[in-house]
């Protein structure tokens, strides 16, 4: 990651913030910060049970493909979008094992990833960059 330099640069990732849709930002926020959370949930969760659980190697990586997700679709590019589509389209599917109203606000969580990462000016976004 690049420092600010003296004249007035900011930080490649805000530069990324700028030049990107709001509903771009918004998700990829989201994504990256529950991605983030996802992560770090895992060692405190593996501390407070004391025991180890193959779960928990899915759930970081899982939670890893958000972070990474949501840092990559803050730079325009493509994939991370699609991969984004892919991790909430994977708990819509997990939620068919739970209570329906799990099921549901996934899949309207999963609606609204549709909308605001496919309108076509984020499209236009998107197809600005090439992977």
């Amino acid at each position: 990651m690049n420092l600010p330099s003296g004249r007035g640069g900011s930080l490649p990732l805000l530069q990324a913030i700028k030049k990107c849709p709001l509903s771009v930002a918004v998700v990829s926020c989201l994504m990256a910060a529950a991605g983030v959370l996802g992560i770090i949930a895992q060692p405190v969760r593996f501390w407070t049970e004391h025991r180890f659980e193959s779960d928990m190697i899915w759930a970081g990586l899982v939670s890893a493909a958000a972070a990474v997700s949501g840092m990559y679709m803050l730079r325009g590019i493509n994939w991370a979008r699609w991969l984004a589509m892919g991790w909430i389209a994977f708990h819509v599917a997990l939620s068919f094992f739970h209570a329906w109203q799990q099921m549901a606000l996934h899949g309207v969580i999963f609606l609204a990833f549709a909308y605001f990462l496919f309108r076509p000016e984020v499209q236009a976004f998107f197809r600005l960059k090439k992977d």
